[in-house]
């Protein structure tokens, strides 16, 4: 995640653009939501499971800075064909 995603999701919740990318940096590692709004506002700040939760859905953002042929290459295409 760039400087600019980051500064775009700190501006859109309202925090910390340290909050977003300690909550980035915690997902990356494995936490769940329940794990970081509970066991890690240390380090996000005492960010609430809501804004956790909600700062989760831009974990995408990278994506839309992506290259259409980038983007078509993480589309998994089933291995089942219908007949």
């Amino acid at each position: 995640m760039n400087e600019a995603h980051i500064q775009k999701i700190a501006g859109e919740l309202k925090i910390h653009a340290r909050q977003v990318l300690a909550t980035a940096k915690l997902f990356a590692e494995g936490a769940t939501v329940p794990f970081i709004a509970r066991y890690r506002k240390e380090a996000t700040g005492s960010l609430d499971e809501v804004v956790v939760t909600t700062s989760s859905a831009y974990r995408a953002t990278p994506l839309l800075d992506a290259s259409p042929h980038a983007l078509a290459s993480t589309i998994e295409i089933p291995a089942v064909i219908c007949t």
